[in-house]
């Protein structure tokens, strides 16, 4: 598959993606949005993390007291993305 080498390789090298460990900005601000204005509690939730490139989403998610599981095209991004959760010591099923 092209797509899955053409991830692998950016995520192998990360000249576009960010490698930092924070979620994404915008991913919070939903988070805010549905807290806020959806009064739904963001905890307690079994969720599905498509595209979950290198699991920042996902392990916040986790932290917040979630079943999380992450998927995404690229065999390196899951790598990375279990080591982060390994390294912080959050149960996410990548």
């Amino acid at each position: 598959m092209v797509q899955r080498k053409v991830w692998d390789d950016e995520y192998k090298n990360a000249k576009l993606v960010t490698l930092s460990d924070k979620p994404q900005n915008d991913f919070l601000k939903f988070l805010r949005y549905l807290k806020k204005e959806k009064k739904l509690a963001i905890t307690g939730l079994n969720i599905l993390d498509l595209g979950c490139g290198v699991g920042k989403n996902s392990i916040h998610l986790a932290r917040l007291g979630n079943i999380v599981t992450g998927t995404d095209i690229s065999g390196e991004a899951i790598r990375i993305a279990k080591e982060r959760a390994k390294k912080e010591n959050v149960d996410v099923n990548f």
